[in-house]
């Protein structure tokens, strides 16, 4: 049995990481499946629901449930982790990070985004936020 379950690790798993590092989409996706896992495995311990498999006899009790859930916990809070971008972008120190988000509140959006019909009207509104 051991041999099929590393079998299946190695064959579902690989590519499945691949993905994961490749994609933040799927990650995002990750993330959000690990965290209604563990939610759900921690209250089946809470509520003390033994969980039936299905086809066999064997049921999951309550303990393994709290297992699942913190291991499902950790797995969502590592895949959260890289999900999140926690550094100031590349090749910016916090200065010029600074300066630049400064420089961005300075610029200010016109009241009210309206339709320039002719060619000379959109030069002109151009021209206009170039000056400020």
């Amino acid at each position: 049995m051991l041999p099929y379950l590393v079998a299946a690790i190695i064959v579902i798993g690989l590519p499945t990481l691949y993905v994961a590092m490749r994609y933040r989409e799927y990650r995002k996706f990750l993330a959000g499946a690990f965290f209604v896992s563990s939610g759900m495995q921690f209250y089946f311990y809470f509520a003390k629901i033994p969980i039936p498999l299905m086809w066999t006899s064997a049921v999951q009790s309550p303990e393994l449930s709290a297992v699942r859930g913190t291991v499902h916990f950790v797995l969502f809070l590592s895949v959260f982790r890289m999900v999140l971008p926690w550094q100031a972008p590349r090749g910016l120190g916090r200065q010029d990070a600074m300066a630049r988000t400064s420089r961005e509140r300075e610029c200010k959006k016109p009241a009210a985004w309206t339709l320039v019909s002719s060619r000379e009207g959109r030069l002109d509104w151009y021209e206009r936020q170039r000056a400020r």
